[in-house]
């Protein structure tokens, strides 16, 4: 025989030889015989066949689960990158908003020490919320 036998199917052991019989198999550890190809195993065969189907299928699968994936962190990156340019912006704003009122109490004489810029910085934000959105604030 030139085709390496498989294990014994029922046993699983390697130990196989020709059987007594021409053209016969023989596994020596549980003595099962075949007079047949010991190699041919149609229902195992096909079971190995579905399991590579199976397999490739799976495999596409999880490949296109991943570049879902990969998609909808893509978006979310792209939508947290423009917060965060957003953000970034309003930052700036109200840094000009502070440097604004800085100056402005200063060129006016105004007391400019922590105290009472915050005081006015508070006074300048409520008025631009009163401008903004049209109401009044309670407080001043």
């Amino acid at each position: 025989m030139s085709e390496e036998l498989k294990a014994c199917p029922f046993c699983g052991s390697n130990n196989i030889r020709p059987a007594q019989v021409e053209s016969g198999t023989m596994c020596r550890n549980c003595g099962t015989e075949s007079y047949g190809n010991w190699n041919t195993r149609p229902i195992e065969d096909a079971l190995q066949s579905e399991i590579a189907r199976l397999t490739a299928e799976n495999d596409k699968i999880t490949t296109d689960i991943r570049s879902f994936r990969m998609v909808e962190v893509i978006e979310e990156n792209a939508r947290l990158t423009q917060r965060v340019r957003e953000l970034e912006e309003e930052v700036k704003e109200s840094n000009g908003l502070l440097r604004s009122t800085y100056q402005i109490a200063k060129r006016d004489g105004k007391d400019t020490n922590w105290e009472a810029f915050r005081n006015q910085v508070h006074i300048a934000l409520v008025r631009q919320h009163e401008q903004m959105y049209g109401e009044e604030s309670e407080e001043e």
